[in-house]
């Protein structure tokens, strides 16, 4: 008997980022709103979906040299659409032992689409110029020449909101509270310059098998171009 062909093993490039992103994993879920009455007796009266979309998720591997600028509009148009998918969420996590892995996360309506500026903003900023490889960028200076950076998550999110129209389906949305978070795990204890952030967290762990690490948390928003 021939094998069958459920479908893979392939990923989708939902989002179009490009030949130096290596598309690792992808979901497209196609959802809806239910309505749902039921009569006297507990029996289904009547069933209705409506505000019909698609929810987009694709994971990537950073294959460049130069990950802010490979990242293109993703970042220099944070909170517009890519391939025609309102991006929502993007988070970019590095390892002094791996490229850097991104995860993006958006959404499209069947109606009245997002195709638009709803919101969006510059954060080009926020990743260190020339960065691509194997390992951790300079997000901050460090005065410490006995601490190095050994691991990094970045977050971009927004507060997206839709409205549904008089028939049940999308009629508008908007983006505000555009925010990046950073959180950076170094060996040993960093002496950083940290201007323009928020520190929110400074956890020192000390252990008798292993090197001193500092994790360092920290946000900042900004203003919609």
């Amino acid at each position: 008997m021939a094998d069958k062909a459920p479908g893979g093993p392939q990923a989708t490039d939902h989002f179009s980022l490009g030949a130096n992103f290596a598309v690792q994993t992808s979901n497209n879920n196609d959802t809806k709103d239910v309505y749902r009455a039921f009569n006297g007796d507990g029996d289904e009266g009547c069933v209705t979906t409506f505000n019909n979309r698609n929810e987009y998720t694709a994971s990537y591997v950073h294959c460049g040299s130069d990950l802010d600028t490979d990242l293109g509009t993703l970042l220099t148009a944070f909170g517009g659409q890519h391939n025609s998918i309102q991006v929502t969420d993007v988070s970019i996590s590095f390892s002094a032992d791996s490229h850097a892995t991104i995860d993006v996360t958006g959404h499209q309506h069947d109606s009245n689409a997002h195709s638009s500026d709803i919101g969006q903003a510059n954060l080009v900023s926020v990743i260190p110029d020339g960065f691509g490889g194997v390992g951790v960028p300079a997000f901050w200076s460090n005065a410490d020449a006995n601490s190095t950076p050994v691991s990094a998550t970045l977050n971009l999110t927004l507060e997206h909101f839709d409205q549904i129209g008089a028939d049940g389906e999308h009629f508008a949305g908007a983006n505000t509270r555009i925010r990046a978070e950073l959180s950076v795990t170094y060996a040993g204890a960093p002496t950083l310059t940290t201007t323009g952030w928020t520190v929110s967290e400074e956890d020192l762990a000390e252990s008798n098998e292993e090197f001193d690490t500092t994790a360092i948390t920290a946000d900042k928003y900004f203003d919609q171009a």
